[in-house]
């Protein structure tokens, strides 16, 4: 099948990578790749950035014409990141929207920053609300990128297993960041939490004033067998106890 034949892609770009630090791979004669998504994450969970990009067949016509020579083009990116706010004072970034910015690091240094544009400025260039904008040097990319000395990821078998998934809905104060909670919560599910993804933000009405409500995604599993119900709701509860313990954290109703 086709999607089955990108995996294969997915899985010899992700391989080469790991070998020379970049790796692409092409797939001809498919029409279309589904959960573009899906690939690029796999990238994602193995400390990559992932692209992936596919196309139909031609689908749809230029007005006034009868044959069809626009296709789809899905597009899926991902990168692997733990959320760190913007340190500097927001006066020194008007254009930002003082909530949703953050800087960009390399090696542990700033290098850029990348957020929302503010509501103001929106407004006063006339452009849609939900635009971002982000800065970074490129010489330290370069040079991070080049590093012969640079972490290479260790190669990780594809699970033969069936792992098991659990949404969990905490609130917390919004001092609290998702890249702390994530930390604690892959610690804490160790050694049968697999992965760990922030699924949602939220701060409103439906939270107290100070608080708010954040959303993952836990993924455990056993690499010989199939984890029994138990086994794992009593990971997923050691992972709730640390973060009731060290955050405070509710869970969300």
């Amino acid at each position: 099948s086709a999607a089955a034949r990108v995996g294969l892609a997915n899985h010899e770009a992700i391989a080469a990578a790991k070998r020379v630090h970049v790796g692409w791979c092409v797939a001809r004669d498919i029409t279309h790749a589904g959960a573009v998504g899906h690939f690029a994450l796999r990238a994602a969970a193995q400390g990559m950035a992932g692209l992936v990009m596919t196309a139909s067949v031609p689908l749809m016509a230029w007005p006034g014409s009868r044959k069809a020579v626009v296709s789809t083009n899905p597009i899926a990116i991902a990168i692997p990141a733990d959320d760190r706010p913007l340190q500097a004072d927001p006066s020194d970034h008007p254009l930002l929207h003082p909530g949703r910015s953050a800087q960009l690091l390399i090696e542990g240094r700033p290098v850029g920053w990348f957020g929302q544009l503010h509501p103001l400025q929106a407004e006063a260039l006339d452009c849609p609300e939900a635009t971002h904008l982000f800065e970074v040097e490129l010489a330290p990319l370069l040079t991070a990128a080049t590093r012969r000395n640079r972490y290479q990821p260790s190669f990780a078998a594809y699970a033969t297993v069936p792992a098991s998934e659990r949404d969990l809905a905490l609130v917390v104060p919004t001092s609290v960041s998702s890249g702390q909670l994530l930390a604690a919560i892959r610690k804490a599910g160790k050694p049968l939490l697999e992965q760990a993804d922030l699924l949602d933000r939220y701060e409103g009405a439906q939270v107290a004033a100070g608080s708010c409500s954040q959303a993952f995604r836990l993924r455990y599993r056993d690499a010989k067998r199939t984890l029994t119900e138990a086994e794992v709701e009593q990971a997923h509860q050691a992972v709730r106890t640390v973060l009731e313990k060290q955050f405070q954290a509710q869970l969300r109703s």
